[in-house]
């Protein structure tokens, strides 16, 4: 198992707090670590550290490389890789499973985890349980967690759910950040998570 840890984001919706040189998973905001360092540790519960691979822009390159390297004394600088262009999730993504595939030359059929470096999680002993069952359950599917909407938000993407595969959902279709109007209609529907 390997986990993809996406830490370039711009961390804007925090400000003043972040900043465009520090952003929100650099910040400690519930604990002592920082968003990027709980992160971390929580895909360090479930693998070992060295399957545990980031991908940041050159911007933060030196802030993700310091705050793991604070935490984690034996960390290798190559778990790090450097987005040519900040293009959103997918070419990250992208980026990093070309990178496990190719260089490292894992299986195809090896589970990665795939997770931002800014998400609070309230229940890591929940949370990591889910993980494992659905990385335990994946038979080639490529699985996603999706919560509730809360309300209406522009800064996240939709998962419309689709038909029922028994402890889980098929996907329907992901529809990234859409416009007010739209995601207003997503939550009355009900049938979609971000």
């Amino acid at each position: 198992m390997y986990s993809i840890i996406l830490c370039g984001g711009s961390g804007t919706r925090l400000w003043p707090l972040s900043r465009k040189n520090f952003p929100k998973q650099f910040l400690s905001l519930y604990s002592e670590k920082s968003l990027l360092q709980e992160t971390f540790f929580r895909m360090k519960d479930l693998m070992p550290a060295e399957n545990i691979f980031f991908v940041t822009n050159q911007q933060n390159y030196f802030n993700v490389h310091n705050q793991i390297r604070d935490v984690y004394k034996s960390f290798n600088q190559a778990q790090i890789l450097v987005e040519p262009a900040s293009l959103n999730t997918a070419p990250a993504l992208a980026l990093a499973v070309k990178f496990l595939t190719e260089k490292l030359k894992i299986s195809q059929d090896e589970p990665i985890i795939e997770l931002h470096a800014d998400h609070f999680i309230g229940n890591k002993a929940a949370y990591l349980e889910l993980l494992k069952k659905a990385t335990s359950q994946m038979n080639g599917y490529i699985a996603t967690i999706g919560i509730k909407p809360t309300g209406p938000e522009t800064g996240f993407g939709y998962i419309k759910l689709g038909e029922k595969a028994g402890d889980y959902y098929k996907v329907a279709e992901f529809k990234e950040k859409p416009d007010l109007e739209t995601a207003v209609k997503y939550v009355e529907r009900g049938e979609y998570r971000w």
